[in-house]
């Protein structure tokens, strides 16, 4: 094995370390938006328990129009397949995690032969590929449930590819890419930055716009090729759209936009106010911030001394950034996983910055410019880990002696967070035996009170029903709605009877109780 392989792998692993994954990768679902990490994972578990059809995913929540459970969104590859390796190995959160661990690595490896391949160095290598995996963001959701950074990574190797087939120009590599490009896109639909930038730099050329190389880098049946691959992706978010709605349950999941110009003057600042506050150091330090706005001017400045197709792809992606940004504008104050495709943006100025620097100067061959950036890897690679580490521990020792790397927001809720759900909530991670002892079946409809997500509770126990999120419509309140399509059981905290003063007339059959979860029988 190549020396450079050795201390790529080696570093990855020395990184992900530093990150807590060994620890964290057999953690059960939990921390921030465990509500979106419960609908992939109650995908997966009813992909796994019901031996559903690939095209006809489950989630555990009754839509409360049809009482049907059906909901699709992004491609579900990725929980088909971890579904089918639950067959074999019985239930187990940790191959999740680690599939997408495994994605990332193999995301990380193929930048990395790709920057050895333009610079020929380790230390720029090393530090452009872990770049981004010193962002919190990247950091936190690599090793998750959501499906955004392994589409992200995914498109990482389709650069690769797509590097080697601007050296070769043979179509067969260019299929490569975009079968990766189509996966990413299938699996997360805002992975398709690069796409959009290959695609619109590949029509320049062919309308004789623009030169990238000597003889076209791109032919007419390329623009075929792209134009396939975008009505492909179409089809299935066509199709998503139009199953979630036979099923009542269009609210699950993201369908459309919510951009900047539906929102009041007022809501606008409140909006990037919390953006800049909360959700930006989240992506990166300040400095890096400010960094790659530098760079990303220096690029355009010296765009003429740049490779043609590299400053096209830097200057697209930021202006596809700006784009997505403003057509979501309203879940950027809560809503960080958003972010992780745009964070390609970032790697882009950063690359093409450094090969301006290595075609045009000595400085990434000197000594300073090593250490220099092995210096900024370790700090960044610090402040992720405090990052990541209070996340999932507000006590942790690493997360402590960062404390002030961290936002004033992620200060007060994580801690609060960690407490209320330990208190409330993770009773129901072990309380499925005992359902099953008390004669209770997981197709056995029920209502969980306290429970403001769509799947968090009855993923955890895997019982089908109804949670607070639920809207009532006509019924007086949601356990009648619960009640109207057969609810059998309700649930609720001890800590949060009081919250329910209305529920009281419910809360007389007491026929069992598991830790702080008190067990109603609605039946009369």
């Amino acid at each position: 094995m190549k020396k450079e392989i050795i201390i790529f792998i080696v570093s990855f692993f020395g990184i992900a370390m530093c990150y807590n994954y060994p620890a964290i990768l057999v953690k059960k679902n939990g921390s921030i938006h465990q509500w979106r990490q419960a609908d992939c994972l109650s995908i997966t578990q009813n992909y796994f328990k019901e031996g559903l059809p690939f095209h006809t995913p489950k989630i555990h929540h009754m839509s409360d129009e049809t009482g049907k459970r059906g909901v699709a969104s992004e491609f579900p590859i990725l929980y088909f397949t971890v579904a089918q390796i639950w067959k074999i190995t019985g239930q187990k959160e940790w191959i999740f995690r680690l599939i997408n661990v495994l994605i990332a690595f193999l995301g990380m490896f193929y930048l990395f032969k790709l920057f050895y391949a333009l610079f020929q160095q380790i230390i720029p290598s090393l530090f452009l590929t872990f770049l981004l995996f010193t962002s919190p963001i990247y950091i936190y959701y690599t090793n998750n449930f959501l499906a955004d950074a392994t589409a992200l990574n995914i498109v990482f190797i389709g650069w690769y590819w797509f590097y080697k087939f601007y050296n070769s120009q043979k179509n067969k590599e260019l299929i490569v890419v975009l079968l990766f490009f189509l996966l990413a896109g299938l699996i997360k639909i805002s992975s398709l930055f690069s796409f959009f930038a290959l695609g619109g730099i590949a029509l320049f050329e062919w309308m004789g716009i623009l030169k990238i190389k000597q003889s076209k880098l791109f032919k007419p049946i390329h623009i075929l090729f792209f134009f396939v691959l975008l009505l492909v992706i179409a089809a299935w978010y066509f199709y998503a759209i139009k199953y979630s709605e036979a099923n009542g349950n269009s609210y699950v999941f993201l369908k459309g936009i919510l951009p900047i110009w539906e929102l009041s003057s007022q809501r606008v600042s409140e909006t990037f106010s919390q953006f800049v506050s909360v959700q930006a150091p989240r992506m990166f330090t300040t400095g890096i911030h400010l960094s790659t706005a530098v760079l990303f001017l220096c690029n355009v400045w010296n765009r003429k001394r740049i490779n043609t197709l590299m400053i096209l792809v830097n200057i697209l992606l930021f202006f596809g950034a700006v784009f997505f940004f403003l057509l979501f504008y309203q879940v950027f104050d809560i809503h960080d996983y958003y972010l992780i495709n745009t964070l390609i943006f970032y790697l882009c100025t950063w690359v093409t910055f450094f090969y301006f620097l290595f075609k045009n100067t000595s400085i990434i061959s000197s000594r300073l410019f090593s250490y220099s950036a092995l210096g900024v890897l370790v700090f960044l690679v610090f402040i992720g880990s405090v990052h990541n580490r209070h996340r999932y521990d507000t006590k942790d020792p690493i997360a402590y002696a960062g404390y002030d790397y961290l936002s004033q927001h992620d200060k007060d809720v994580f801690g609060w967070y960690q407490f209320d759900y330990q208190k409330n909530q993770q009773a129901y991670e072990e309380i499925t035996p005992y359902l099953r002892s008390l004669g209770i079946k997981r197709d056995d409809i029920v209502m969980v009170l306290g429970d403001v997500s769509i799947n968090i509770s009855l993923y955890n126990m895997d019982q089908v029903g109804f949670t607070n999120y639920c809207d009532v419509h006509e019924f007086p309140n949601q356990v009648e709605l619960a009640k109207s399509f057969g609810a059998k059981y309700l649930f609720v905290s001890e800590y949060k009877t009081n919250d329910f003063p209305e529920y009281v007339p419910y809360m007389k059959n007491e026929i069992g109780k598991f830790k702080n979860i008190l067990i109603y029988s609605l039946e009369q």
